[in-house]
């Protein structure tokens, strides 16, 4: 693999992770589970380039061609989801304490 392409990669990697976190973090925010978060991440991180693909005719999409960029997604949404949870859960915890310390 030459750098352009090594360099290329990487670029759609951040960018795959980029999106995936932004869309697992809304989901997260509304209140859904894991896999809504995981759905809602992964729509937005591959879900233009496969509309983009079959506007093209291009099928299978590139998704289902090479599912890297949708694993990479999953993991990432699953990350995000699991960050959040923990963070509301420690969040609640100071405050309950923060409640009943009176």
């Amino acid at each position: 693999m030459d750098y352009q392409s090594m360099f290329t990669f990487m670029l759609e990697m951040a960018g795959t992770i980029a999106f995936a976190a932004s869309g697992a973090m809304v989901g997260a925010q509304r209140g859904m589970d894991i896999f809504g978060v995981c759905v809602l991440g992964v729509v937005t991180a591959v879900g233009g380039g496969a509309t983009r693909d079959i506007i093209l005719g291009i099928v299978p999409p590139g998704m289902f061609q090479d599912p890297l960029y949708t694993i990479v997604a999953t993991v990432t949404s699953c990350i995000v989801f699991a960050v959040m949870y923990w963070k509301h859960r420690r969040c609640m915890k100071l405050i309950c304490t923060a409640d009943f310390s009176r």
